[in-house]
């Protein structure tokens, strides 16, 4: 009869508990580190979506600084590649990104008057916003730009 309890096959109590407590330590271990990557993939992508929207602002103010005054549909590159400035200030920026990184509604709006402190900030919208340009899951941005100057020279040969 005792030699039927020594030949049975498994794992002992004990056994099972230092399995359960090293799967245990483990965890604990592991998830606070997958949280943190999470959120700073969060901050990463919120960073990324500022400085897209950033981007794609400056290029539509510049296309509009430089429109040629007697034909709206022609730009006066001269005003950039010229002996010209373009100086830009005082735009505030609110732009729509969805989770692919693509802007699909941006309004720029020109400030005037004396340039506030230059600001962005970018948040993940919980519900859809009023006016149907945020849905649920996009990031809405918004941002100042006080000073937006360029100077260029005209090119050699050009």
């Amino acid at each position: 009869m005792n030699n039927k309890i020594r030949n049975r096959k498994g794992f002992t109590l004990a056994e099972l508990l230092i399995v359960v407590a090293i799967i245990a330590v483990l965890t604990a271990i592991a998830v606070p580190l997958f949280v943190g990557a999470l959120s700073n993939a969060k901050e990463s992508v919120k960073d990324a979506n500022v400085r897209a929207v950033r981007s794609a602002a400056v290029s539509t103010i510049l296309l509009n600084e430089t429109k040629d005054a007697t034909d709206a549909t022609k730009y006066d590159y001269t005003k950039v590649d010229g002996a010209g400035t373009v100086d830009a200030t005082n735009w505030k920026v609110i732009a729509y990104v969805d989770a692919k990184g693509g802007i699909h509604d941006m309004t720029i709006q020109a400030l005037g008057g004396t340039a506030p402190a230059e600001t962005s900030s970018c948040t993940e919208l919980t519900a859809n916003e009023s006016g149907g340009k945020g849905l649920k899951g996009d990031y809405k941005v918004e941002m100042t730009i006080t000073s937006l100057k360029v100077t260029g020279t005209k090119a050699a040969g050009g």
